[in-house]
């Protein structure tokens, strides 16, 4: 069995497959000599056993989440006029409560099945049921507290990896990310920056089921495990700078998303559709110029001329692509709510549920009644 493992670890670690050319893992063990005067020692490289470290980070982070929310972000909400009890439930019923937990929505002729078998009438089920789904749904203060955490981080990284890259060449000139490929060393500050950022993720991705579930919830989680796999990837085929030039250029925007939604959730509507125009270009500028003209130009174009092809290579390239057609996505939904907030004056984000969303779907199950 032992021996099973080591030859599965062998093929899946194979050096072709993850290093350019005449590269293997022990070229990592020993030190090299770049332009006769730089000498790098093994402990500077990056190293794949470091991404074990973002587990505990992330889980440390759910214990830091939940405590900040409740013992800091919840009485803050409560000081901006935010109701911290939860929404009244209809009478208990056992009957309408099964079927609420296996199908949550009422279809044709259900009604007077159910009104038969609970002793209510039509009218007393429909009403039970959109009730009970209004109270399934999340507070504002649930959506503040989970808003206000997502923006302290993301403002914290964005900060971060600012302090982290200014002086860093490959910032203001992508050629930087391959020259001397792949014997890039890893600073202290590179590797915290790399490793929060990838423990928040999986926070995020093991938090996922107790979060307040939007309508993108799959492109969502799709996204949080493409980071994750792109930042891990990166890391272990030694694309660090690439990685770090992702990390910043996609945290410069969700601040101001998330301090937009804040702005809605305390009823600051004005301040929130000002935030949220300034998202907008931030966001278009970033992700669907920069990221494509800046950072796939290079991996997929620019790097030819500074390194040989390897199948890793061309695995990192399609997960940057993945990335930018989540983008994509995003962003045609983004331009759809600005558009609405221009032309109607109410930016909504159209991911949330609302209690609105509720009275009219039961509205529209009557009339097809």
């Amino acid at each position: 069995m032992i021996r099973f493992g080591s030859e599965i670890s062998t093929w899946f670690w194979n050096p072709d497959i993850w290093l350019p050319p005449n590269v293997d893992w022990n070229t990592f063990k020993e030190e090299k000599v770049i332009n006769s005067t730089i000498v790098i020692k093994p402990e500077n490289f990056a190293k794949f056993s470091d991404l074990w470290f973002a587990l505990p980070i992330g889980i440390a982070f759910i214990f830091v989440r939940f405590f900040v929310e409740n013992h800091v972000l919840r009485p803050l909400g409560e000081r901006l006029g935010l109701s911290n009890s939860p929404r009244k439930k209809p009478k208990e019923n056992a009957i309408l409560e099964a079927h609420f937990n296996s199908k949550r929505k009422l279809l044709k002729g259900e009604a007077c099945s159910l009104s038969k078998k609970s002793g209510l009438t039509e009218i007393q089920v429909e009403r039970w049921f959109r009730d009970r789904r209004r109270a399934a749904l999340p507070t504002r203060m649930t959506k503040f507290c989970e808003g206000s955490w997502r923006f302290l981080f993301y403002t914290c990284s964005f900060l971060c990896g600012l302090k982290v890259l200014y002086n860093k060449p490959w910032l203001w000139n992508t050629g930087a990310c391959w020259e001397q490929y792949p014997y890039h060393t890893v600073g202290w500050d590179i590797w915290l920056y790399y490793m929060l950022e990838i423990g928040f993720y999986v926070s995020l991705s093991i938090t996922a089921v107790v979060d307040v579930k939007r309508k993108d919830f799959v492109q969502n989680m799709v996204h949080h495990l493409v980071t994750i796999l792109l930042l891990g990837f990166s890391w272990s085929c030694h694309f660090i700078r690439v990685g770090t030039l992702v990390l910043i250029i996609h945290d410069c925007a969700d601040p101001f998303l998330e301090f937009a939604k804040l702005c809605n959730y305390i009823k600051k509507q004005q301040l929130a559709e000002v935030i949220f125009g300034i998202f907008t270009c931030i966001w278009v500028f970033t992700r669907c110029y920069l990221f494509p003209t800046r950072v796939l130009y290079s991996t997929i174009h620019a790097a030819e001329a500074y390194i040989d092809m390897f199948p890793a290579y061309y695995i990192f390239n399609c997960l940057l692509i993945i990335l930018q057609f989540l983008n994509v996505m995003w962003t045609v939904l983004i331009l759809r709510i600005a558009l609405t907030g221009l032309l109607k004056g109410n930016c909504k984000d159209e991911r949330s549920d609302s209690e609105d969303s509720v009275s009219e779907e039961e509205e529209n199950e009557r009339k097809k009644k």
